[in-house]
C-alpha cells in the first residue's frame, strides 16, 4: 500500500469514526428519553413492564437454540417465515382494524380507481401528495386481481413484512455474522408495532421490503457491477414511488461509496463514479416511466412527485407543536392557492422560525423525544376503533419497552464498533441511513409511526450488540476454562514428579 492509499484509508478510518460519534450522540438522547417516557409505566402497568424486559433473553435464548439445532441458513429462513407469517396472518384475521385519516382516503381513492372513477384527483390531497397515487394504484391494481377485499391486502402486508424479516437476515449476515442476523430477524419477527400495522393498509410495508432488497443487492457482493446497481436502484425507485424518501437513500449511497468503497476498499474512483451515475439515471429512469404510464393512463394529472415540498417542513419547525402536525398552519397556508404562491409563503414561515435562532436547540431536542421516545401510535392505528381498550394498553407498554430495549442495546453496539478492528465496514451503509434519517426529522414533520423505516437497521444494531457481548463472555469461559485445564495438568505432573 502505497502512501497515497495509507492516506485515504486513515480518512476513511476517521470518517467512520465520527460518523459513529455522531450516531452515539443521538442514540443517547434518544435512550434518555425513551427511559424517560417508559418508567411511569413501572407503577401504572407493574406487570406487563417487567415481563417485557424477558424479551432480550427470550430471544437471545431462542436464537441460541436455533443455532444449536438448526445449524444451516436455509433451516433457520424457513422457521422465521413461519413464525413471522403466521403471528402477522393470526393477528389481521383476529383484528377487524378500520383504516381511519389517510389510510382511508387512500383505501376509497384505490378503490373508485379500480371502478374506473378518476373523480379523486380533484382532492386537494392528491393535489399537493401526488407521490402518494403510487400506493393507491398499486392498492387499485390488487382490488382489480381479486376485488374489493381488504384482506387480500392485509395478506400481501404479512407476505411484504415476513419478507423484511428475512431480509433482515441476509443484510444483517454479510454486514456482521450469523448469530447476529438470527437475533435481528428473530427481533423484527415478534416485534410489536410491526405485528399490529400488518392489519393497516400502509404504504410502509411495501416500500420498506422494496428498500430493503435494493439495499441488500446492494451490499451482498465484494465485486461491484452496473447489473447489480441497475436492479438495486430500481427497486429503491419503486419503493420511492410508494413511499417518497429516495433523496435520502440516493446520499447515502454515494457516502457509502465514497467513504467505504473508494477511501477505505481502494476501488477506481472512475469506475465508482460511473455506478454512482449508472445508479442515479436507473433510479430517475424508473421514477418518470412510472409517472409517464401513470399520466398517459389517465391516473394522474401530474408526475407522481410532491407538488407541496415546503410543507413538511412547515409543521417540523412550527415550535408550538413541536415539529407535530398544525391545523393552524394549514388553515393559513391554504390561503394560497398550490403552486409558487404557496410555496413562497410557506417558504416565509420556514426562514421565519428559523430566525429565531435562540428556540432551535430547544426544539429539535423535544423533537428527538417526541419523535423516537413517545409511544408509537401503530397500536393506535390498529386498535383504535375495535373497543379493545386493555389489550391496547398492554401493547403500548410492551413495545415501550422493547423500543427502550432496542436503543440501549443500538448503543452498546456503537461503543463496540468505535473500539472494534473490523475488516467488514459494511455497516457504514446503514449506519449513513440512520444518521440520516434522524437528521431529516429533525426538520421535517414527526409522527411516531414514521419509525417504520429505520427500525429494521437500529433491530439490526440491538442484534450486533447481544452477538458481540455472547462471543466476548465465551472467549472469557474458554480462557477461564483454559487456564483451569492448565493448572491441572500442572498439579498433575507435580504429582507425578513426586
Amino acid at each position: 500500500m502505497d502512501s497515497s492509499d495509507l492516506r485515504d484509508l486513515k480518512i476513511g478510518v476517521v470518517l467512520k469514526q465520527i460518523l459513529l460519534f455522531i450516531a452515539l450522540v443521538f442514540i443517547s438522547f434518544i435512550v434518555y428519553f425513551t427511559l424517560r417516557a417508559t418508567t411511569p409505566y413501572a407503577t401504572s402497568h407493574t406487570g406487563t413492564y417487567y415481563l417485557s424486559f424477558l424479551f432480550v433473553p427470550i430471544v437471545f435464548i431462542i436464537s441460541f437454540i436455533s443455532k444449536k439445532y438448526y445449524p444451516e441458513s436455509k433451516q433457520f429462513i424457513l422457521i422465521i417465515i413461519m413464525l413471522s407469517f403466521t403471528i402477522r396472518w393470526m393477528w389481521i384475521f383476529t383484528i377487524d382494524s378500520k383504516q381511519i385519516s389517510d389510510y382511508s382516503l387512500l383505501y376509497d381513492s384505490a378503490l373508485k380507481l379500480s371502478k374506473g372513477d378518476m373523480s379523486y384527483l380533484s382532492y386537494p390531497y392528491f393535489q399537493s401528495w401526488t407521490y402518494q397515487l403510487g400506493f393507491t394504484m398499486y392498492q387499485a391494481a390488487i382490488m382489480k386481481l381479486f376485488g374489493n377485499y381488504d384482506i387480500v391486502l392485509k395478506l400481501l402486508n404479512v407476505v411484504f413484512s415476513t419478507g423484511i424479516c428475512v431480509l433482515i437476515y441476509k443484510i444483517a449476515k454479510i454486514i456482521f455474522n450469523e448469530f447476529t442476523a438470527r437475533i435481528s430477524s428473530l427481533t423484527y419477527a415478534l416485534f410489536i408495532p410491526n405485528i399490529v400495522l400488518s392489519s393497516v393498509l400502509t404504504n410502509d410495508h411495501l416500500s420498506s421490503f422494496l428498500f430493503y432488497f435494493g439495499f441488500y443487492l446492494l451490499i451482498r457482493n465484494n465485486k461491484l457491477n452496473y447489473k447489480t446497481f441497475i436492479i438495486s436502484a430500481a427497486l429503491i425507485s419503486l419503493g420511492n414511488l410508494i413511499r417518497p424518501i429516495g433523496a435520502l437513500v440516493i446520499i447515502a449511497v454515494i457516502l457509502y461509496v465514497l467513504i467505504y468503497l473508494y477511501l477505505m476498499k481502494k476501488n477506481s474512483f472512475i469506475y465508482l463514479s460511473k455506478l454512482i451515475f449508472i445508479f442515479i439515471i436507473s433510479f430517475y429512469s424508473v421514477f418518470y416511466i412510472t409517472s409517464y404510464i401513470a399520466i398517459g393512463a389517465g391516473f394522474s394529472n401530474s408526475h407522481l412527485t410532491n407538488h407541496e415540498p415546503m410543507w413538511k417542513f412547515v409543521l417540523g419547525m412550527n415550535y408550538e407543536t413541536t415539529g407535530s402536525y398544525s391545523n393552524s398552519d394549514y388553515e393559513e397556508v391554504i390561503k394560497y392557492p398550490l403552486g409558487r404562491e404557496r410555496d413562497e409563503f410557506e417558504k416565509k414561515i420556514v426562514i421565519n422560525r428559523l430566525n429565531e435562532t435562540e428556540k432551535i436547540p430547544g426544539l429539535l431536542i423535544k423533537k428527538i423525544g417526541n419523535m423516537w421516545g413517545e409511544s408509537d401510535t401503530s397500536i393506535y392505528w390498529s386498535l383504535s376503533e375495535s373497543g379493545k381498550p386493555q389489550l391496547s394498553a398492554s401493547l403500548i407498554v410492551s413495545s415501550q419497552v422493547v423500543y427502550l430495549l432496542i436503543y440501549i442495546f443500538s448503543f452498546i453496539s456503537i461503543i463496540c464498533l468505535m473500539f472494534s478492528r473490523r475488516e467488514n465496514n459494511k455497516y457504514i451503509f446503514i449506519l449513513l441511513l440512520v444518521l440520516g434519517y434522524l437528521t431529516i426529522h429533525l426538520f421535517i414533520e414527526i409522527q411516531t409511526r414514521y419509525r417504520y423505516f429505520i427500525m429494521p437497521v437500529l433491530i439490526i444494531f440491538f442484534g450486533y450488540s447481544l452477538s458481540f457481548i455472547n462471543k466476548y463472555f465465551s472467549q472469557k469461559l474458554k480462557n477461564i476454562n483454559l487456564t483451569k485445564t492448565i493448572g491441572l495438568s500442572l498439579n498433575t505432573k507435580k504429582r507425578e514428579s513426586n
